[in-house]
Parts: C-alpha cells; structure tokens; sequence
C-alpha cells in the first residue's frame, strides 16, 4: 500500500532541473531580499515573497492567487500515467502577499482555520470534519530564513512529521516524513525536482520521487517493504499588475 504524502505545500528541489538563468535571477532576488530585510525596504521584484505566508508557498512576486494540481501517478521522467489530479488546492492572496481568507481557500480542505505566532506567521492550520466529530490540522515550524522546517500533520487516524531542506535559492529540494496510520508505521524520503518555471521564475511544474519504507505499527519499528514512486505537481499562478 502506498501512503500518498501530503506536499507543500504541500509545499512544495536541491535535486531540482531548474534553469540556469531562473537559479541566477532566485539568487538575485534573494540578494535583494536580504539587502531589504537590512534596511526595512522591500521590493517590487519580493513583495509577495517577504510575506510569511508567500513564503510558506514558495511563492515570488506579486502573487494573486495559485492553483495546485498533484498527479499521483507517474514516472521517473516526469510523465503522467493518470490524468485523475482529484480536487486541487486553491490559494487566494491580498496584495501585500497575505492569505485572502475572503475567498474560498481550498488547503487541504475547505474552509482552513489559522493560527499565528507573533511575527504573523502561520503555525497552525485546523479543519473540522463533521462526520467524525474531530479535527485535523497541520502545525508549522520555521528555519531562520522564514521557510518551513517542520510539519507536524494530524489526520482521523494518521499522524505524520516531515522534515524540510531547501538550496540555496530557497527551493524545496529534499523532505524527511515519518508517519502512522491504519495499523502500519513509513518512513519516505523525498527528492523534489523543478521541470518547468515561469517568467517569475516561480516553479509550474515538479517531480517528485518518493522512496518509502513501511512496516507494521507493532512497535518494533522495523520495516518489511518498500516502494519507490513518482508524482506531479503543476502550478498555476496569477500575478497582480
């Protein structure tokens, strides 16, 4: 059995195909960024990134909203077995780079509930589900960069933490994710890989490979099989004037 893993999402590249002259101009833009947070100025080029919440979607520039579309089955080189994408996710964004909660936000499910820290990051995300009388949630911990670098995630009958590193321009490149659910215990390695991008230089489309252990959750800890597998995920960005 597989265990489909929630990406950044959910997430969400140090193994990553990107374009020699997006990675220029990512690092320019963290440059700048670094050069802003210095002397309180932002610009135009990082306004949407400078905001936590952008951050939290690996998002550039002036975003106005992004659509997800994750393709479960696929190969090693990219190609999409299934169309079947299911419902994908939906992000609206205000101006300055916040989460527009006005809209219907589709993050894991409908209507998210969110919490901040202090600093107006986004720690924790719950949502209800009615038929079991519960809710699930994800909570977030942050690098010094202000990117993700934990993810604690609670389903019905599932728990799962992963662990994120990114390169040098503040992709995702590789996750850690040790998880439970429905009498079986995983550990999966994820390699992320950037195929296409945008004139933003924002990624629209990645590989990601998932290698994964399982075993019965009989609190041995030992792992008895295990799968390699490939999915897709697609963006699609819009970007305020």
């Amino acid at each position: 059995m597989k265990k489909v893993a929630l990406s950044l999402f959910a997430v969400l590249l140090l193994c990553s195909c990107n374009q020699s002259s997006g990675s220029k101009s990512n690092e320019a833009e963290n440059d700048s960024l670094a050069q802003n947070a210095e002397t309180g100025v932002e610009s135009d080029d990082n306004f949407n990134f400078a905001h936590s919440d952008a951050k939290l979607f690996e998002l550039f520039g002036k975003v106005k909203s992004m659509t997800l579309k994750t393709y479960y089955d696929a190969d090693e080189d990219g190609n999409v077995k299934d169309d079947d994408f299911g419902e994908p996710d939906r992000y609206y964004f205000k101006s300055d780079g916040e989460l527009d909660m006005t809209k219907e936000i589709v993050w894991r499910l409908q209507d998210p509930k969110i919490k901040r820290n202090s600093d107006g990051q986004i720690v924790k995300v719950s949502w209800y589900i009615s038929e079991f009388d519960s809710n699930i949630s994800n909570v977030y911990e942050y690098d010094k960069f202000g990117m993700v670098k934990t993810l604690e995630s609670e389903g019905i009958e599932s728990t799962s933490t992963t662990g994120y590193t990114y390169d040098e321009n503040k992709n995702l490149a590789s996750a850690v994710e040790e998880s439970a659910g429905e009498g079986s215990i995983f550990h999966t390695d994820i390699l992320y890989t950037i195929t296409e991008t945008d004139s933003h230089n924002n990624w629209t489309r990645r590989l990601i490979r998932f290698h994964q252990k399982m075993g019965d959750d009989d609190g041995s800890n030992k792992f008895t099989e295990d799968y390699t597998f490939f999915q897709v995920q697609v963006r699609e960005i819009e970007y305020y004037e």
